[in-house]
């Protein structure tokens, strides 16, 4: 009876310490959860840089149609086209609206 109490209290201490270094090791890497959702705008990561002046990421943007894990389907905007790809791969588009509020004036001639 005595040895069925220390079983547990090793796994126990065992399950903790895997939590524990799970955290240490997300927080050492600065691993956060994906928070893209369904209808958010994106950007596909380049794979195949021309050189080294290349985007990162493509500049057409695309629509995510469908989440599974970290699998993400997405839908270009322009010629609809559905592609597959790792959240990983994937950039959030932020619209701009710091150029809207930007007042130009006019030159004013005397």
């Amino acid at each position: 009876m005595e040895r069925i109490s220390q079983d547990t209290e090793i796994k126990d201490r065992d399950q903790e310490r895997k939590e524990k270094g799970r955290e240490n090791g997300d927080r050492k890497r600065k691993a956060e959860d994906c928070d893209l959702t369904l209808g958010d705008k994106v950007y596909i990561k380049n794979m195949n840089k021309e050189n080294k002046l290349s985007l990162d990421y493509n500049p057409e943007t695309y629509t995510v149609e469908n989440r599974k894990g970290g699998d993400i389907t997405v839908r270009n905007d322009e010629t609809g086209q559905i592609r597959r790809r790792n959240v990983v791969h994937l950039k959030r588009f932020k619209e701009s609206g710091a150029c809207s509020k930007i007042k130009i004036k006019s030159p004013t001639m005397k």
